[in-house]
């Protein structure tokens, strides 16, 4: 059974509705709890109307004898469910947490995907008290059928992270957008070492999707340090209809790998706030393969810092030749680096030879914390146009600027983009246009 285009209609306003609702309920809860409790319950719904559909057709195709056999459910993309796990279970009875802890649990015994995924007792110590949980399960329960089907469930699930983007520290969708878009993938391997909530994950394939009707010929790798946050991409994955790798359990990069074989053709990474950038710029680079692109998002700071390891950092990577892009971004959002293992075209046949450059966007007057898409697009297609060697490339003071590796030497191995991209003054425009003539 093929993952099926998104067919429904009005998704953002089915979320909504969900949404208005639950705030009505969530009183002075915690929203990290709450955003836990809630999405937890409506992947369950989601995951018994899925066992239901794939039951039912089972039984229509004469596989009768199949039916408590968890295979045939997970060679369809299905959870198996026995019976404590099914909604029916949850929803009657007294003791909610109690039932749906239990739910969970028989659920991960099943499903090897699961397994380990979470703690004893994960709902049971939420900070809902049992009235909340039981009205919040009442809200899930009492919601149309089609709030779980293909093509709706997904950006449900988004438009509710979204919403409680701040409780997880989901990276902003405009963000997610723009390293997507620059850099397109399409087949191959795909990393994200601080994966979050999988959103990477989901709108790369979601690229691809779009691009080719599937996403098989990527493979996706993910690695989350936090264990409730890995719950929350799993569970989006899940709805999603897409397999990732998230290794065996929650774990920093920098002390357990969980995919030290991976050598990706992109990687896709939004670091924790406050982490060392220059460490996570050196993590990325050992996971690019020979053709592979980075796009890392980091704080301005780290174009800057005269501090001694940011300085040699940044002046080993532009000697190694491996920064391809610095996009510098409205001040709430960041600086965007696109680093490349090599500029040579043998790897990539669609792009030029480009030793020696770096191209720089100023894009910091595009918004304050949000990108619009026309920014987005406009941003993407200005990389490709010179990364590509496309005749509709040109220098646009203000906004881009190609520059070689010995003007920035001479500027002290500065990486900001206003220095090289900005609008000149008119003193500097007069003394360049004499240069030219």
């Amino acid at each position: 059974m093929m993952y099926k285009k998104k067919t429904a209609a009005h998704p953002g306003s089915v979320g909504a509705s969900l949404w208005n609702r639950a705030e009505k309920l969530r009183g002075e809860v915690d929203r990290a709890d709450y955003q836990h409790a809630l999405l937890t319950l409506v992947f369950l719904k989601w995951a018994d109307v899925r066992y239901a559909a794939r039951h039912l057709e089972m039984s229509r195709e004469g596989l009768g004898g199949f039916l408590d056999q968890a295979d045939f459910y997970n060679a369809e993309n299905v959870f198996y469910l026995p019976e404590e796990g099914r909604w029916s279970s949850i929803a009657g009875g007294a003791d909610t947490a109690a039932r749906i802890d239990q739910a969970l649990s028989a659920m991960a015994a099943c499903n090897p995907m699961l397994e380990g995924e979470l703690p004893d007792r994960y709902f049971t110590a939420l900070g809902l008290t049992a009235e909340q949980k039981t009205a919040l399960l009442q809200l899930v329960d009492g919601q149309e059928a089609t709030t779980f089907q293909e093509g709706t469930i997904g950006e449900v699930f988004d438009y509710l992270l979204d919403r409680f983007g701040t409780a997880s520290s989901r990276t902003p969708a405009c963000l997610v957008g723009l390293m997507v878009d620059l850099l397109e993938p399409l087949g191959g391997k795909l990393y994200d070492p601080c994966c979050g909530t999988g959103h990477t994950l989901v709108r790369s394939v979601d690229f691809a999707r779009k691009q080719h009707g599937k996403y098989h010929d990527l493979r996706m790798y993910g690695q989350e340090s936090a264990p409730a946050t890995r719950w929350l991409a799993r569970m989006s994955l899940s709805v999603h209809g897409v397999d990732a790798r998230l290794g065996a359990a929650a774990a920093s990069v920098f002390g357990h790998d969980q995919h030290p074989e991976v050598a990706a053709d992109y990687v896709l990474a939004h670091p924790p706030a406050g982490e060392d950038p220059y460490a996570w710029i050196q993590h990325v680079r050992t996971k690019l393969n020979e053709g592979g692109t980075a796009a890392l998002m980091l704080a301005d700071r780290s174009l800057r810092s005269r501090e001694s390891k940011a300085a040699t950092v940044r002046r080993r990577l532009l000697e190694e030749d491996v920064v391809d892009c610095l996009i510098a971004l409205p001040a709430n959002l960041g600086c965007l680096w696109l680093l490349s293992h090599d500029k040579l075209a043998e790897h990539n046949t669609y792009q030029r030879d480009r030793p020696g450059e770096t191209l720089f966007i100023q894009a910091e007057s595009y918004g304050h914390s949000e990108l619009s898409q026309e920014a987005i697009s406009r941003i993407a297609d200005t990389y490709h146009q010179w990364r590509d060697g496309r005749n509709d490339y040109e220098d646009v003071p203000g906004f881009c600027r190609s520059v070689t590796l010995a003007e920035i030497a001479g500027n002290d191995y500065d990486l900001s983009p206003n220095r090289y991209a900005a609008a000149p003054v008119e003193g500097e425009r007069s003394g360049r246009l004499a240069q030219v003539e």
